[in-house]
């Protein structure tokens, strides 16, 4: 969750337990595309966005290219090494490891997918948050379309299914 107040980034926060999470807002400014300030103007006094923070495949690939080149163990998935990543402390590390830290946080990438704390925000459409959202200059999945009926939809799950390798990040755990 990453939390805006007038349109600037305050704070980030894992999903945790469901109940608390974890404040992370100093390894999400090291992450690129996610704003510091929203564009435009006109934003709410406060508003919430929700979202996924992922290693694309070919960056997860390099990583553990990298931790086996240098004897380090490897992961076991992008999801995995991305929320050790984005929850990694900076405290006690030496210069080589903040090194690290920084190299992995700049290969991670965000998809903001909803809104959460938002009194009755302007939208009553899921691709009207996408629009919105994409509008303030958050980062949205290039994937996300509307279909005109039922048929459309199960044609384009389906397609994704049988396509799933070809998309920049891992879906259930598939790489």
């Amino acid at each position: 969750s990453l939390r805006y107040e007038r349109g600037r980034l305050t704070s980030a926060a894992t999903r945790g337990d469901g109940v608390v999470g974890e404040d992370v807002t100093e390894n999400v400014l090291r992450i690129p595309g996610i704003p510091r300030r929203l564009d435009g103007e006109g934003h709410p006094d406060l508003v919430e966005v929700r979202g996924e923070i992922f290693f694309p495949v070919a960056a997860f690939e390099q990583l553990n290219a990298e931790q086996a080149a240098a004897g380090d163990r490897v992961f076991a998935n992008p999801r995995n090494a991305a929320s050790g990543s984005l929850r990694q402390k900076t405290e006690g590390k030496s210069a080589a490891g903040l090194d690290l830290v920084q190299r992995r946080l700049s290969r991670l990438r965000m998809f903001v997918h909803g809104i959460g704390a938002w009194p009755d925000p302007p939208v009553r459409a899921q691709s009207e948050v996408y629009e919105l959202l994409r509008s303030w200059g958050l980062p949205t999945s290039a994937h996300a379309r509307v279909e005109g009926s039922i048929d459309g939809v199960v044609a384009y799950v389906e397609r994704f299914g049988e396509n799933r390798h070809s998309v920049e990040h891992e879906i259930d755990g598939v790489v």
